[in-house]
């Protein structure tokens, strides 16, 4: 007893008996989405862990409401304030005086009963430690709660239910915006389900994109018009913190979405992320700083019809999507479609030697399908009379004969 053990001791005790012994617990699930939330531990007034946005901070020293409410205001922490017990306390300091006593005196030059006594302490110790944590459940089950200065009331006494009943309060507060996420759940695995889902709703008339995919949007543009890059870091950097928390998972799957719905441009590396490869790319968090995001153009209505005719025409085909990127994109591909097929076409101009026609459309056909979707639009005047007229007067009377009997 006459054993010296220095205060920060006893206060790490404490922090590894209450958030390790009886929580056990890194990370609170809100029980809305099944997101997990890490948390800050501390323990009057001293952090026994990472810093995080939120945080647990229990009080073993007894203080007014007002005071404590107001630490809830001042930090996004669950206060809690654990009934008063002097035995606790004593209780720990003695654990720490044995343990130290019997690790500094050994059983070197100790007569046999001396060991012996030391031993039945040890032993006597364990039981002790065992007794604290028990008690250090105890305490956490009958602790105060305040959350943004607020007091948080519930019955329930299991120490671990009890705290996460408290928590959701906090998640709650400390995050107002994410309950545009409602209880949808997001995984990493199924972001290629989310580009694909915005691919699908690409043929309908109107678009319905939900209220976060319209917030990480507004911010990309905002961004745009601001002259501010938008690299994917910095897009989770901002939705993973207040007032959003929005998880990890969830940003890159809406961001995978919007990209279906052609509403955004994806840039790695100075170049236009292409889709087999988005998935692999957007999850590998090395790469997130060179992505860049963009919104897709506003397109009028009119030049999106006319290169949707254009298609129509051309191609001997309907389309059915109205969104200007993804019509351009299918349209290049289409191209690059046709080009391919003419080009093999030319392989045959000793047999045939009127294909030697087919080489100015095939000229024109490789200009266009190396471009980017926005300069189809821009530059649409240039070549909608042209590539017409060529289907019409050249490519489909040779394709139709070459076809034919």
């Amino acid at each position: 007893k006459s054993q010296d053990v220095d205060p920060q001791a006893i206060n790490e005790q404490m922090s590894n008996l209450f958030y390790t012994s009886a929580l056990n617990l890194n990370k609170i699930r809100y029980e809305v989405n099944g997101q997990d939330f890490p948390f800050t531990k501390r323990l009057d007034n001293q952090s026994f862990s990472k810093e995080y946005e939120l945080g647990i901070h229990i009080l073993t020293e007894s203080q007014a409401k007002d005071t404590l409410r107001s630490l809830s205001i001042r930090y996004d922490d669950l206060v809690l304030l654990i009934p008063d017990d002097v035995l606790f306390y004593k209780e720990i300091r003695l654990y720490l005086q044995t343990e130290t006593y019997v690790r500094q005196n050994g059983s070197h030059g100790r007569s046999a009963e001396e060991i012996a006594i030391v031993t039945d302490k040890s032993h006597q110790n364990q039981s002790r430690f065992e007794r604290i944590k028990r008690q250090a459940s105890e305490l956490l089950g009958k602790a105060q709660m305040f959350v943004a200065g607020d007091d948080v009331l519930t019955e329930i006494s299991e120490p671990r239910m009890r705290i996460s009943f408290g928590f959701q309060r906090l998640i709650q507060k400390a995050y107002p915006n994410l309950e545009m996420l409602g209880e949808a759940r997001y995984d990493e695995k199924d972001i290629a389900k989310h580009m694909q889902s915005g691919k699908d709703s690409l043929e309908d008339l109107l678009i319905q994109m939900s209220a976060p995919e319209t917030e990480i949007l507004s911010f990309i543009s905002r961004n745009k018009n601001d002259g501010i890059r938008t690299t994917l870091t910095s897009l989770l950097d901002t939705f993973e913190k207040k007032p959003n928390g929005w998880s990890y998972a969830s940003i890159l799957c809406m961001v995978a979405r919007l990209y279906g719905l052609a509403k955004i441009e994806v840039i790695f590396d100075t170049k236009a992320l292409e889709e087999h490869v988005f998935e692999r790319t957007i999850r590998n968090s090395t790469y997130h700083t060179r992505i860049i995001l963009l919104p897709v153009l506003d397109i009028s209505p009119n030049k999106v019809k006319r290169l949707k005719d254009l298609y129509s025409d051309t191609f001997h085909k309907p389309i059915h999507i109205n969104e200007a990127k993804a019509l351009a994109t299918e349209f290049s591909s289409a191209v690059q479609v046709k080009y391919l097929e003419l080009s093999r076409y030319l392989e045959r101009i000793e047999v045939f030697p009127f294909l030697t026609q087919l080489k100015p459309v095939v000229a024109l056909l490789g200009k266009l399908h190396t471009k980017s979707y926005d300069w189809y639009y821009s530059n649409l005047d240039d070549f909608e009379d042209e590539l017409l007229d060529m289907f019409e007067h050249t490519v489909d009377p040779i394709l139709g004969f070459i076809s034919g009997s």
